[in-house]
C-alpha cells in the first residue's frame, strides 16, 4: 500500500460523486483506504523496521515479544478496516449505472 492506493480511492470518490447511489460506498472506500495507508506509514511501518529491518535492535526478548504481539494486533485490525473499504468499493462497482437518455 502506498500513496497511489490512496489516490485511487480518492479518484474513485471524485469520479463517482455524481452517482447518488454509489456515493456512500465510494466515500467509505476512500476514507478506509486513506486512513489505512496513513496508519500503515505512521504506525505499522516503524514497527516493521524494528522487527524485520533491525532484527529487534538492542531490545530484550520480552520487549521484542511485546512489540510482536502489538504488531499482530494492529495488523489484523488494519486488515479488517481495509477490508471494509474494499467491500464498500466492490459494492459501489456492482451497482448498475443509471441509464443515459439519448
Amino acid at each position: 500500500m502506498d500513496a497511489c492506493s490512496s489516490s485511487a480511492g480518492v479518484g474513485a470518490l471524485l469520479f463517482g460523486w455524481n452517482l447518488p447511489a454509489h456515493r456512500p460506498f465510494f466515500s467509505i472506500a476512500a476514507i478506509c483506504v486513506t486512513v489505512g495507508v496513513a496508519f500503515t506509514l505512521t504506525y505499522v511501518h516503524p514497527i516493521n523496521e524494528v522487527l524485520f529491518g533491525q532484527a529487534g535492535g538492542n531490545r530484550t526478548d520480552g520487549e521484542i515479544r511485546a512489540l510482536l504481539r502489538r504488531w499482530i494486533l494492529v495488523d489484523r485490525a488494519r486488515f479488517l478496516f481495509m477490508s471494509v473499504g474494499y467491500l464498500a468499493l466492490l459494492r459501489a462497482l456492482s451497482i448498475a449505472m443509471p441509464a443515459s437518455r439519448p
